[in-house]
């Protein structure tokens, strides 16, 4: 019996020492290879106990990695596979074999690290250009493909950003055959893409562009001078172009924002126009300042009015002194219900007046009213109102306080004082830029704010007032930096418009490095809000430099159009930049 036992327990240790655990090894290609196209992947297999059922590629690539079946099996004897490494981004990957039995993976072999690198299979990538909506069309155009083994262009449309159920709308064998017109009657957004084949099959895309069925447009405005250009105001015309005001004094763009008059009529370059509107007459109203010569007086402007006709033909100019030691300028004029004009500005520098002319049609005055010598007050804008009245926006500083308030003031058709709001503190500043009257008789202010700043050093600050200027509600919109309150980056709303569908949009600048005016990354900020000013969307344009948006106004298409200054596109110095939007607020590729 002892003989026995110790036979069975030599025989069972002799069983354990002698059996073999299953092996798999990948042989080719080696460690640290490069490799292209369709490869052969060889392996070893050192069988055990286990039986193998199938082996199964997989690959471990990106960042943060990511391990993917190829979907690439060998079931026998000699171990392979033939792999695509085509279908993957060039960079270095790592490969390894997971050996199955007849229920799952029981063993993986060690894995080897290639560099997949393609780029001598691929033709050169094809550059798709911005998409021009232009006549009811879309003109596409993409770069030609002089590679020695080009084959042909096939131009792909969708309508999902994503290029799912694309149509091939174009094929051509010609390697300079670039362009294509695409007609789009109905304002649909529509996405492209372009391919590029060589004669062994393989094909290299373009990134997908959208194709929008608006006219958009960012339109670095070339410069009529060395000087500094920018436009405070801007309008669609009746022509379906645009009108711009500011240094020179008025551009006309047709539709595309390209030039077709330009207008100094002055020699001075400080004569200078901060808001341009068109008249009924067809012709324009532009407010600003003019340069009077002196030799003791070398910085005094007087407050101007200048009427032109359709061709932009001085018909009149006004100017006014009220204070020979000081400048003053006029910041907005606006055609009035009678036929005349209401202009409203500022009065000297540091002691400064908000100052309110109406004129009738030929710019003679009919009244004046300015703000009392108590407090320092500047206006910026000004509307008539429903009942024939008057209301100016701007800032006041009592003399008690270092700080501005939003200062908001109602004029009666005779020149008369109705009332005047404050909005704001004694701790920061705050400044008003642009008022709207609404259908409910009420007004929406935008300006900006540090005294009830949230998110940046300086906020957007919108305003919704009764008829009789009381704060209904208002909102403010910013971004902070890092989550921490307050500490973000400056904005600064210019204007405001309604929207149709009763909310609104606002324009102005926002510097990203959390100091106003910073010589880099100061862009136009576009902000869309519902009737009641809660956000709906935001978008940013610009560079890496200084670029600013100062005004907006809604186009017939129901896009916007945007004014302002660039220093990141153009000649790198500060060139007038001018942006058309649809809808949504997206431009083209700039």
């Amino acid at each position: 019996m002892k003989k026995y036992l110790q036979i069975v327990l030599l025989v069972f240790f002799w069983s354990c020492e002698t059996s073999l655990d299953t092996e798999v090894n990948i042989t080719s290609p080696k460690n640290g290879t490069t490799v292209s196209g369709t490869i052969e992947v060889d392996c070893e297999v050192l069988e055990g106990d286990q039986d193998i059922n199938k082996l199964e590629l997989f690959i471990t690539y990106g960042e943060p990695p990511e391990i993917e079946s190829t979907n690439l099996f060998s079931t026998s004897s000699p171990w392979s596979f033939n792999w695509n490494t085509t279908t993957y981004l060039d960079g270095e990957v790592s490969i390894y074999i997971g050996a199955h039995d007849d229920d799952s993976i029981f063993i993986n072999s060690p894995s080897i690290n290639i560099i997949i690198d393609n780029s001598a299979l691929f033709p050169t990538i094809p550059i798709l250009y911005p998409i021009i909506f232009q006549d009811e069309s879309f003109q596409i155009r993409w770069s030609p493909n002089f590679d020695e083994d080009f084959n042909s262009f096939d131009l792909f449309e969708s309508d999902s950003s994503n290029m799912g159920n694309q149509i091939n709308i174009f094929s051509s064998t010609e390697n300079t055959d670039t362009s294509v017109v695409v007609n789009n009657t109905s304002n649909i957004a529509k996405y492209y893409q372009i391919v590029t084949s060589n004669t062994s099959g393989y094909k290299s895309n373009s990134t997908i562009k959208k194709g929008n069925g608006y006219t958009i447009f960012a339109q670095a405005i070339p410069k009529s001078s060395a000087n500094s250009e920018f436009a405070r105001s801007v309008q669609q015309s009746a022509d379906g172009g645009y009108v711009l005001a500011g240094e020179p004094l008025v551009i006309k763009t047709n539709s595309n924002g390209i030039v077709e008059t330009t207008k100094d009529y002055f020699e001075n370059y400080s004569d200078d126009a901060y808001s341009i509107n068109q008249t009924i007459d067809g012709g324009y109203i532009i407010a600003g300042s003019k340069y009077v010569p002196d030799d003791t007086l070398e910085t005094e402007h007087d407050i101007s009015l200048i009427k032109l006709d359709t061709d932009f033909n001085i018909e009149w100019i006004k100017s006014w002194d009220y204070n020979h030691d000081n400048t003053e300028i006029g910041y907005s004029a606006k055609e009035t219900t009678d036929g005349g004009f209401v202009l409203v500005g500022t009065i000297g520098t540091t002691s400064a007046k908000l100052l309110l002319i109406k004129t009738n049609g030929l710019g003679e005055g009919e009244w004046t009213f300015t703000t009392n010598d108590t407090i320092i007050t500047r206006g910026f804008d000004v509307i008539e109102t429903s009942d024939g009245g008057f209301v100016a926006i701007g800032e006041c500083k009592n003399e008690e306080s270092f700080y501005h308030n939003i200062f908001l003031i109602k004029i009666d058709s005779f020149g008369s004082e109705v009332w005047s709001k404050t909005f704001g503190s004694n701790n920061a500043d705050d400044s008003g830029r642009s008022v709207k009257q609404i259908d409910d008789g009420g007004f929406t202010i935008i300006g900006w704010t540090k005294s009830n700043n949230i998110y940046g050093y300086q906020d957007y600050w919108l305003i919704k007032t009764d008829a009789q200027g009381n704060s209904i509600w208002d909102k403010v919109y910013g971004h902070s930096d890092d989550s921490i309150l307050g500490s973000g980056p400056y904005s600064e709303a210019n204007d405001i418009e309604q929207t149709q569908d009763g909310g609104y949009i606002i324009v102005g600048s926002q510097d990203k490095d959390g100091e106003l005016y910073n010589e880099h990354n100061y862009n136009i900020w576009l902000v869309k809000t519902d009737y009641q000013g809660e956000l709906e969307w935001s978008k940013t344009f610009g560079g890496n430099n200084i670029d600013m948006g100062l005004s907006i106004d809604i186009t017939s298409d129901s896009g916007f159009i945007i004014s302002g200054s660039t220093q990141s596109f153009g000649d790198n110095s500060e060139s007038i930049w001018l942006i058309k939007t649809d809808p949504n607020g997206d431009t083209i590729d700039y």
